[in-house]
């Protein structure tokens, strides 16, 4: 069951850690799921005994349906801990997802945007791949 609203009561006091803006959702099993920023970098997966931090990333199921699928950086056990010791503990977390997630950014040699791997055509280290899904189809005739 899926709740948005669930109240754990890390929530709010963890999004002072997070670039605006958030997204705020809850999966499956009522965990409340933060997403930071635009592009996405850091993922904040919360429930009754703990709280994962991860990197932002996606797996593409299809074509056109991406699951997002953290790499998980860290997790900590918060009930009964004070929420600044557990601010503190998740600090360096929350700085290494973000850190781990800019660096897989990649420029695309046609509009000179960066991207996360998972917009880019190909995810590999050859330069010739390095060209997000907007110019693939605009230059390269690739259709998604």
């Amino acid at each position: 069951m899926t709740d948005p609203d669930n109240d754990f009561t890390i929530d709010q006091p963890l999004r002072h850690l997070l670039n605006e803006p958030i997204r705020r959702t809850a999966d499956e099993l009522g965990r409340i799921i933060l997403i930071d920023g635009v592009p996405e970098e850091v993922v904040i997966i919360i429930d009754y005994e703990q709280v994962v931090v991860g990197e932002f990333s996606l797996q593409w199921d299809g074509p056109h349906t991406p699951t997002i699928d953290p790499i998980i950086v860290g997790t900590l056990e918060w009930q009964g801990i004070a929420n600044e010791s557990l601010l503190d503990s998740l600090r360096p977390l929350i700085k290494k997802a973000r850190a781990d997630r800019r660096a897989r950014f990649r420029k695309c040699k046609y509009c000179g945007e960066q991207f996360g791997p998972e917009h880019m055509l190909c995810d590999s280290d050859d330069e010739e791949y390095d060209v997000c899904h907007g110019c693939a189809e605009r230059h390269l005739g690739v259709v998604f």
